[in-house]
Order: structure tokens, then C-alpha cells, then sequence
């Protein structure tokens, strides 16, 4: 939008000067003709002075076209000045938005150089908290997050147990699907080699190195909130 704008203003501030210069050009030439008989006044008279006003007498019309040029001058100058205020404006605008959007941009490039090594398995390991849950919260029940050594298992154990359906869990295993420099996708162990027709994944983003949300594959716009880890 304020690219767009800028432009306008540009074109308009360009048309403005060039209708100044204009001006400035048929007024040079009215005073030539005043002072040269040979000098051809009838393009500036049609240009300028109505049809109504025109006497055929070159003084008369001379001094006509002088005062219609003159009257039109203050507004194209008004007519720059404000084009060119406008373009420093949304000039100004487009540089703080294209700014912005290099810096929002890179959040996702400084978070993803900021995890170990570019691998989200390794980042993950160690203990984490949910940040608006307080029931899995750093202070009430951490979580500590560790990766078997062949990197296909990665597993969870709780401080205190957790409900879950009809039962307590304390430690949940997942199997590790796949693996990217700044995201995980996990299922249960039974989902991932179980022959159920729809499998239920669990997709985990970073942030940065230390923050990560995560969402179900079955309840895709719902997710975690922000998981923290533990100090």
C-alpha cells in the first residue's frame, strides 16, 4: 500500500514540475514575442486565453497569457509541494515497513541458527515447562525430554503423574517420524507401526532454542501454547 502510494506521489510530484517548467516556457516566449515581431504568439494565445477573450491584437493578448500563466503558477506549485511531501511520507513508511519485514523475516532464520546444529532432536533435549498451564509448569511439574541413541524414540517423564482418560501417566514414549533443523514430527510407538488407518502425529515447532509449541495432527488448529524450557 505505501509502495503503491509512493509511486503515485512520485508521478504526481514529476507532473507537477514538469507543468512549472511548462509555465516557465510560455512565459519565456510571450516575453520573446513582445520583443520579436517574428516570434509566433498564436500557440500560447490558444493554449491560455479563451476564445471569448481573444482580440487578434498582440499586445492585448500578450499581456493576457501572462496573467492566466501567472494565475496558474501558485497552484502547481502547491500541487508539488504537497506531492513531494507525500512521497517523503510513504517513502519513509515503505522503508519502516520493508524494515520491519526484513526483521520479522529473520526471526525464523535466527531461531532455526540458534537450535543445536541446525537438529530440532538434539535442541529438544532436557527439561521444559508449559508456559499457561501451571499444572505443567517449570515450578509444578517439568518435564524432562530425552532421544535413545539410535535418534527414534524420544521420551517424556514428568515430575508428578499427569491424567490421562482413565489413567496416570508419568512417562509417555513417542517414535520419532521425522526430523528437520527446527521441527519434529512424533507418534506413540503403537500409531507409528499399528496398522490404524489414520494415525494421530504430533508436530512440534521452534521458536527458538528455547521455546517450541506443539499440535496434534487430529486437532491441527489447536495447540499447546508456548513450552518453555526450565532454568
Amino acid at each position: 500500500m505505501s509502495f503503491g502510494l509512493t509511486l503515485l506521489a512520485i508521478a504526481g510530484a514529476v507532473f507537477s514540475i514538469w507543468s512549472l517548467a511548462q509555465l516557465r516556457q510560455h512565459y519565456r516566449a510571450v516575453e520573446a514575442a513582445e520583443k520579436l515581431p517574428s516570434v509566433n504568439l498564436s500557440p500560447v494565445v490558444r493554449r491560455y486565453v479563451p476564445r471569448a477573450l481573444r482580440s487578434h491584437r498582440r499586445a492585448e493578448e500578450a499581456l493576457l497569457c501572462k496573467q492566466f500563466i501567472s494565475a496558474r503558477r501558485p497552484r502547481w506549485q502547491r500541487s508539488a509541494m504537497i506531492f513531494a511531501g507525500l512521497m517523503v511520507c510513504c517513502a519513509a513508511a515503505t522503508a519502516f515497513f520493508a524494515h520491519r519485514n526484513l526483521e520479522a523475516k529473520a526471526v525464523p532464520r535466527a531461531a532455526v541458527a540458534a537450535l543445536s546444529g541446525g537438529d530440532a532432536l538434539a535442541t529438544i533435549q532436557g527439561t521444559w515447562g508449559w508456559r499457561a498451564d501451571f499444572m505443567q509448569s517449570c515450578a509444578q511439574n517439568p518435564q524432562v525430554i530425552s532421544v535413545s541413541a539410535d535418534r527414534k524414540r524420544l521420551s517424556m517423564h514428568y515430575t508428578k503423574p499427569i491424567p490421562s482418560g482413565t489413567r496416570a501417566l508419568q512417562d509417555v514414549d513417542f517414535a520419532v517420524v521425522s526430523v528437520q533443523s527446527d521441527a519434529l514430527v512424533l507418534s506413540p510407538p503403537a500409531a507409528a507401526t499399528g496398522p490404524v488407518p489414520h494415525p494421530v502425529s504430533i508436530s512440534i515447532k521452534f521458536l527458538d532454542a528455547n521455546t517450541y509449541i506443539a499440535t496434534n495432527s487430529d486437532r491441527p488448529l489447536q495447540s499447546t501454547g508456548v513450552i518453555e524450557r526450565c532454568r
